[in-house]
């Protein structure tokens, strides 16, 4: 499928093709200004066929690859010759994706934990993480969070739960640049050449949980309190960080609708989630290489299921390798006041510098 798209956009659109977000390749649209626009606009999902213009008023919209070869005005046996070649593909893939539709609910709940473990289990964590607090953050915050300290791997706890509340598992922060990975998903006992091995839990938890397994890049942290409100809500906004630090920061300073990919990248269950948002998204990624990659591929992901209801802030020109929590809280205001059309970011178009006052940082 991907080299049949490739080759029609290749035969009628020509130009650069870039490569975006997912089997997204993105072009400068051939459907306004003549195809001379200054940023590349078009984006074609190769998989699918699917395409949209992220321009608003053009004529070309969006839609599919039939629609996409009658807005070149191509003659109908042009067309159908073509489509000849693509439909039977596309019909394969509409009907995996119709399957994919009426199985996502069919065994389980998919939003519901694969294993939920008892709320005993945190209670071996139940300890001060004092390299937050050492760090500025608010003990009262940390324990209304549940945020905790394993004192066997001195590694701060942060607990992960499906959208109902349910304890799913739980990843331990580094407090020590010495330790890897920085951040340690704790999982279950396993078994190689007939021995058994403890895992992150110990010799209790195998005989208790045996068959538990736990990805958190299915989970969004803290979106169990922020989904109850926010869902439903047009004229809210939800705060989309990176990290927990990050999290944490935006939380302490009046940002409690924040949500934590735990890494920088979104991953399929994590979009499903966000797609059930009824407000506006607003990405806070970090200011990283990885972040302003990931800033493009997260906002193309959820430009379409959020109906365009997602902006991303504005770093300082001079600010690099910086992330929300580096910020002071006037200074972290000013950052989020200056989020912008994530679309602008994704096009690559020039900010305006946020007016962040410098003082104190």
């Amino acid at each position: 499928m991907r080299e049949i798209v490739l080759s029609i956009l290749r035969r009628y659109i020509g130009g650069q093709l870039k490569q975006g977000g997912g089997s997204n390749v993105l072009m400068k649209c051939p459907f306004h200004k003549g195809g001379q626009e200054r940023n590349a606009s078009f984006s074609v999902n190769l998989e699918s066929g699917l395409f949209h213009c992220f321009t608003g008023g053009c004529p070309a919209g969006s839609g599919d690859i039939e629609k996409l070869l009658k807005l070149f005005q191509l003659p109908a046996n042009m067309i159908e010759a073509e489509l000849s070649v693509v439909r039977p593909e596309l019909e394969r893939q509409r009907e995996l994706r119709k399957v994919e539709r009426n199985n996502f609910h069919a065994n389980r709940d998919p939003f519901a934990a694969e294993h939920i473990l008892p709320e005993a289990v945190l209670g071996v964590f139940d300890h001060e993480p004092r390299f937050l607090i050492d760090k500025g953050f608010d003990p009262a915050l940390l324990k209304a969070l549940e945020v905790g300290y394993d004192p066997r791997l001195k590694r701060v706890i942060y607990p992960i739960r499906d959208v109902y509340g349910n304890l799913a598992g739980v990843v331990g922060g580094a407090t020590d640049k010495s330790q890897t990975p920085k951040y340690l998903v704790y999982k279950g006992g396993t078994v190689s050449c007939g021995h058994r091995h403890a895992g992150h839990y110990g010799e209790w938890f195998n005989d208790q949980f045996p068959s538990y397994t736990f990805e958190n890049h299915k989970y969004l942290w803290n979106w169990h309190r922020v989904s109850k409100s926010w869902m439903s809500d047009p004229s809210g906004r939800v705060y989309i960080v990176e990290g927990y630090k990050a999290a944490l920061w935006l939380m302490q300073n009046g940002y409690p609708n924040t949500v934590a990919l735990m890494g920088s990248y979104v991953s399929d269950m994590q979009q499903r989630l966000l797609h059930r948002l009824g407000g506006t998204a607003v990405l806070c990624l970090d200011n990283d290489g990885p972040g302003r990659r990931a800033r493009k591929k997260v906002g193309e992901v959820l430009w379409g299921p959020l109906g365009g209801r997602i902006l991303s802030v504005s770093y300082p020109p001079v600010d690099d390798d910086t992330q929300p929590d580096d910020y002071p809280p006037e200074q972290l205001r000013c950052l989020l006041g200056s989020a912008r059309p994530v679309i602008e970011a994704i096009l690559g178009l020039p900010a305006g510098p946020p007016q962040i006052p410098q003082s104190g940082y």
